[in-house]
């Protein structure tokens, strides 16, 4: 199995949801505008690539899933993600 480990799209859900957005002041939108506002467009287009990437991977069954990838997905939430991961998609195409 290919390990994949989502720098970019942990990056935003620690420092842009977790850290920043700790106290709820922003919605999930805003934050995307943020992200697209602060970062380099490179670092846009790979949230958006890792998103996708994730949506699909999200499809298939736990065992399927690289243990590391997986514990991100189990401590944040599947449904956060695929809120978070429609969010990104919308907000950066």
């Amino acid at each position: 199995m290919n390990k994949i480990s989502f720098p970019t799209f942990r990056y935003f859900v620690d420092y842009y949801i977790n850290t920043i957005n700790g106290g709820g002041s922003f919605s999930r939108n805003e934050l995307v505008d943020l992200f697209k506002k602060y970062e380099e467009p490179e670092s846009t287009s790979q949230l958006l690539n890792e998103a996708n990437k994730l949506e699909q991977l999200m499809e298939k069954e736990d065992w399927e899933i690289d243990k590391e990838v997986l514990d991100f997905i189990l401590k944040n939430g599947k449904n956060n993600i695929k809120n978070w991961v429609l969010i990104i998609r919308t907000g950066l195409k």
